[in-house]
């Protein structure tokens, strides 16, 4: 009891003694954790290395470990040594890749006042170079074109220095073709390098065996938009047919150009293998709405106001059959036109069009209203295409006072051919570099149902080139005959006509040509047109431009030549392209005159 006592006498100062103490450890671990925070931030480094190309003092720092963590927090003193110390090993296995097995590496590290600087001077030494290749494909196939190519190919040429990514891109690249080319099994039997440093050589040993090539098997089309036997005529191979992973990516391609799907996937079951072949599946989706619509608004000096509705739908039936029609109200040119499509034999880029139009044209003395219909065999790729057909033409028309009728059948050939890489177009179809060659030729018989006979010829030919950065010049030339009894045989619509906005600039549309008693232009059998612009980019949309036209349409061959110059500026907007060129007629002038051609078209 006397010791229970004295204890309840003492634990009040007993519980002011301890809470003293855990108070003094608090401030203690506080200060201390401080102090610790404050000692892990970084210690300002410097890292300077001298003696080397740019390119490969970029790997030694992405390497060096001393800069590569210099900003850590763990970036002490200790720290800084310990890596400083490493230094060297770190330099040579950056200059390592490159061939440089021997550098000689002088470095320094010291500290002025709380900065430390690290300094490497390096001598990257007497390079490593190739010796002898022993490149080489193994199995059935081995001697194909592609694979003789690729040895061909050879990474290095003897006495190369070794630079090792060109070794892995070579191997990653023979794995690669082998793999596309169907050899799923394709494997490296042999894959190293031989380095003797104090020989200065190295020797590259590849051996790619190919094993099994795999074929083409089972199709498996997850799609119910069009049939079936339309959709095969897309994949360019058949059953049995060697395994080629380009042809599922280009299948892919072509289906979802072809306008009838929203999304498309084509991919070869490479996990599911059964026997040697490959089953390929299709997975693609319909279109949210088959149905376009267009509505375009445009104007030209040459034809005035115009607007435009079409409409056009993407798939009619499973056939993959279209149909669209075009609407266009104009000052002086307006038509209603309607065409169904059907495709036929390799459906990228062929089919078959049966149309049907309406045109009413107005231009200075001329007035015409045309009805034409026919059907078209018509082939379209990226740099050929060409139309094969047969039109049936009904044209009224008056020149001045005098008026006539013409009914034709003409058969039609049309083609072109872009000499041009794949980038050769831009925004609103303007060629920016290449050529671009275009034919067109049309006639008629009396013996074919037809009020008269004719054959007419015409070439364009329009060529861009930029030799210099925001540069580009342009030529355009035009060439066109016609072999006719008379030119009052032919209706206005198949007769040459020069002059206007997209012709010969500082004249009116299409006043260039013979011209009758009363003084109103005929147009004529022959043609010349030639153009010369110069074209100063401003910025992404805006464009400048100086230019010379010469142009002439006769009845006779001999031409009668009518040249304009002038300048203009061009804006190229995300809907369509604004023109404006100012012209100076410079032939069969009084004084100095100018005209102005504009022309604004866009489609929402």
């Amino acid at each position: 009891m006397r010791f229970l006592c004295c204890f309840r006498t003492f634990l009040p100062l007993i519980y002011h003694i301890l809470s003293l103490y855990c108070r003094n450890i608090f401030i203690t671990l506080f200060f201390v954790l401080l102090f610790q925070v404050n000692s892990f931030a970084a210690l300002p480094l410097e890292v300077t290395v001298e003696g080397v190309e740019p390119e490969l003092r970029e790997n030694i720092l992405a390497t060096l470990r001393l800069y590569v963590y210099r900003d850590s927090e763990r970036m002490q003193e200790k720290n800084i040594l310990v890596l400083y110390k490493e230094s060297d090993d770190d330099i040579r296995a950056a200059l390592g890749p490159f061939g440089y097995y021997s550098p000689r590496i002088e470095s320094d590290l010291k500290k002025v006042g709380d900065v430390w600087h690290a300094t490497y001077s390096v001598d990257k030494g007497r390079p490593i170079t190739v010796g002898k290749m022993h490149l080489e494909i193994l199995g059935e196939g081995n001697e194909a074109p592609y694979f003789e190519k690729l040895l061909g190919e050879r990474p290095f040429a003897p006495g190369d220095i070794l630079f090792q990514p060109f070794y892995t891109k070579y191997k990653a690249k023979m794995l690669r073709i082998a793999f596309a080319e169907g050899y799923l099994e394709a494997k490296f039997i042999e894959h190293r390098l031989d380095i003797y440093k104090k020989r200065y050589k190295a020797n590259v040993h590849l051996v790619l065996e190919l094993g099994t090539r795999y074929r083409f098997g089972e199709l498996h089309a997850e799609q119910e938009v069009i049939t079936p036997e339309l959709l095969r005529k897309y994949l360019r191979y058949k059953k049995g047919d060697p395994y080629r992973s380009v042809q599922l990516f280009e299948a892919q391609q072509y289906l979802y150009r072809s306008g009838y799907f929203k999304n498309v996937v084509v991919r070869g079951d490479t996990d599911q293998i059964v026997g040697e072949e490959v089953a390929v599946t299709i997975k693609a989706e319909p279109l949210d709405k088959f149905n376009k619509y267009v509505i375009g608004l445009g104007y030209a000096s040459d034809t005035g106001i115009r607007a435009t509705l079409g409409w056009y739908n993407r798939l009619l039936n499973k056939s993959g059959h279209r149909l669209r029609a075009a609407l266009q109200i104009g000052e002086r040119d307006s038509s209603l036109q309607a065409s169904y499509e059907i495709p036929v034999f390799d459906p990228r880029y062929e089919k078959v069009a049966t149309s049907a139009a309406y045109q009413d044209q107005k231009w200075d003395s001329t007035k015409s209203k045309i009805l034409a219909a026919g059907p078209a065999y018509i082939y379209s790729s990226a740099k050929l295409k060409y139309s094969l057909g047969i039109e049936y033409r009904n044209e009224d028309y008056s020149i001045g006072s005098s008026r006539g009728r013409s009914a034709l059948l003409v058969p039609t050939f049309s083609g072109s051919y872009l000499f041009a890489r794949k980038d050769a177009r831009q925004t609103n179809s303007q060629l920016k570099r290449g050529v671009l060659f275009s034919v067109n030729v049309r006639g008629a018989s009396e013996a074919l149902v037809s009020d008269a006979s004719f054959l007419q010829v015409q070439l364009d030919t329009v060529a861009a080139v930029s030799p210099i950065d925001k540069w580009r010049i342009i030529g355009r030339l035009t060439l066109g005959a016609t072999e006719v009894d008379s030119i009052n045989d032919l209706p206005p619509s198949l007769r040459f006509y020069a002059g206007g906005d997209i012709s010969v600039r500082g004249y009116g549309y299409r006043t260039i040509g013979s011209r009758n008693s009363a003084g109103d232009v005929i147009g004529g059998r022959y043609t010349t047109v030639a153009s010369l612009e110069l074209e100063r980019s401003l910025s992404e949309y805006l464009a400048a431009a100086v230019f010379w036209d010469v142009g002439s349409a006769t009845v006779e061959k001999e031409p009668d030549f009518y040249q304009g110059a002038g300048l203009g500026g061009r804006i190229n907007l995300p809907f369509g392209q604004v023109r404006l060129d100012l012209g100076v007629p410079l032939t069969d002038v009084d004084g100095f005159t100018v005209r102005l051609h504009f022309s604004i078209t866009g489609e929402f």
